[in-house]
């Protein structure tokens, strides 16, 4: 029988919504995001931004392991431009959802762009 040990923040949600949990860490998965590239074009009112990420997961456990990716959509009108995987939205974020064989890495790349500046 599973059983729940540790705490977690939990906001409210309705019934029969989704509820996540975060039910721990691994101390042997790290994963790195960096900012590889950004723009701003556009004036008089229609300026936009363009960023793009990269985001290296690293497995150093014996077993595969699943890792999510979350970009949160902060702006109204924020798109993905070219991503290295599919994403889906969920919560109100991007979010993609990967494997990460043992011993070994992944990568996630994307580019994002968004009103304003």
């Amino acid at each position: 029988m599973p059983v729940f040990a540790g705490q977690s923040l939990v906001s409210d949600t309705a019934v029969g919504s989704p509820l996540e949990i975060e039910i721990g860490r691994a101390v042997d998965v790290h994963a790195e995001y960096r900012v590889t590239d950004s723009e701003k074009y556009g004036s008089g009112g229609k300026e936009r931004t363009r960023k793009s990420f990269v985001v290296t997961v690293a497995n150093h456990k014996p077993v595969p392991v699943r890792f999510e990716a979350r970009q949160p959509m902060v702006d109204r009108g924020m798109e993905i431009i070219s991503e290295s995987r599919a994403h889906i939205v969920k919560s109100g974020s991007f979010a993609w959802d990967f494997d990460v064989a043992p011993d070994s890495s992944a990568t996630l790349a994307y580019t994002l762009e968004y009103p304003g500046g």
